[in-house]
């Protein structure tokens, strides 16, 4: 048995537990932004399968630069032009390319909550001649707001007399 002048002093433990509690609290606030289950930039299966929208990367573009004529994007000189301008990010993909079969296209959308998931899917109207871009928003169940985001997809390239056609639905929770 230690004589009772080497044991260490009752507060020194308190201390420690209590750093330690810290620390985990920091750990903690430090991995949970990065975890699934938090995280709005999570991309749910599509609702459908769908050969006609392929995902090409977060543009992370300003809501203030999109406008009615920066939606699609049929040659990468528009797309650079675009992302220097407005210092957004480029599609990883943008190499790969080939604008003389696909266009790029750049969706802004907009969680319900801290916890929204997203679909994304597309329908072609031959006879009205739309392509028609599809944003399923599904409540996540949080009471915090949303936050907007742009994403870049790839979509085929769109005969000159078809119009391009963007909607968005929530969904609730329990639907």
């Amino acid at each position: 048995m230690l004589p009772e002048r080497n044991k260490p002093p009752v507060f020194c433990i308190q201390k420690n537990k209590i750093a330690m509690k810290k620390l985990y609290l920091l750990l903690l606030f430090l991995i949970i932004p990065f975890s699934k289950t938090f995280s709005q930039l999570e991309f749910t299966a599509f609702a459908r399968s769908d050969s006609n929208l392929t995902y090409a990367g977060f543009a992370n573009t300003k809501f203030y630069y999109i406008t009615s004529d920066t939606f699609l994007f049929t040659n990468k000189a528009d797309v650079t032009k675009f992302t220097d301008s407005t210092k957004s990010t480029q599609p990883h993909t943008i190499n790969k390319i080939d604008f003389s079969k696909k266009a790029l296209l750049l969706l802004p959308y907009n969680g319900v909550d801290c916890h929204s998931r997203f679909n994304f899917y597309t329908d072609t109207d031959t006879t009205a001649k739309t392509f028609t871009v599809h944003t399923d928003v599904i409540d996540g169940g949080c009471r915090a707001g949303g936050h907007y985001y742009t994403a870049w997809f790839l979509i085929p390239k769109l005969p000159d007399d078809y119009k391009l056609i963007f909607t968005s639905k929530v969904i609730g929770k329990n639907d």
